[in-house]
């Protein structure tokens, strides 16, 4: 029996020194009991590890293997939009002047349907654990990626980098601004050669991704 579970990349990067500048790997947890944790990290990383534990100690003849997004762009599929979009759909809107400085381990959520087929058909031991990550950008750097492909439907995207004064200031009256303070100005890296070679998977790049996103939220008329 094959079984693929939909982590994410919330069970590989929370919890670790902040100073940290080793890229995270397939091997790498996220430390739950660490302060400022959140519960959507726990309980990402606490639901891969119970199926993992009940796989090596119940699970005979299940061949499991866990896909682990990070933070999904691409196109949307209607207008019942995600936590990624929102913030996409933030930058359309030009709710904000700027961008924080904040850094994302990217994908498109083509990429992470394919890796899950990709997991169920590749001749790989079971265990596998996957990171889907394209590449990691900043804010900015996606609020360029859509400005750069959409043209005038982009303008009220920002172009500049807010200062992490400025985002700790907003957040005093914004629960949006409020919960990216403590990653601001903390630079993610995700080296998952392992996941690449194992499956032979090729990513979309993470600027494409997020233009079409922000394309197909235009069109769906979201924004």
């Amino acid at each position: 029996m094959l079984h693929v579970q939909t982590s994410s990349i919330a069970s590989v990067q929370y919890g670790h020194p902040r100073n940290r500048t080793a890229p995270f790997t397939e091997a790498d947890w996220t430390v739950v009991d660490a302060p400022g944790v959140t519960p959507y990290a726990k309980s990402k990383t606490l639901a891969e590890r119970a199926a993992r534990d009940f796989v090596q100690t119940e699970g005979s003849g299940l061949h499991y293997s866990s896909v682990n997004p990070g933070f999904v762009l691409g196109p949307a599929l209607d207008a019942d939009v995600g936590a990624s979009a929102q913030i996409i759909e933030m930058f359309l809107r030009g709710k904000y002047p700027g961008a924080p400085r904040v850094s994302f381990p990217c994908v498109d959520v083509r990429d992470v349907a394919r890796m899950h087929r990709l997991a169920l058909e590749a001749d790989v031991p079971s265990g596998g654990r996957y990171l889907c990550v394209a590449e990691c950008l900043w804010m900015i750097d996606i609020a360029r990626a859509i400005r750069s492909q959409l043209g005038e439907l982009a303008r009220k995207v920002p172009s500049r980098e807010l200062p992490d004064w400025m985002v700790k200031l907003v957040a005093l009256f914004d629960p949006t601004a409020r919960q990216i303070i403590p990653e601001l100005g903390r630079e993610v890296r995700v080296d998952n050669m392992l996941t690449r070679d194992a499956l032979q998977m090729t990513f979309i790049p993470a600027a494409d991704a997020a233009a079409a996103m922000a394309r197909s939220l235009i069109e769906l008329k979201v924004v």
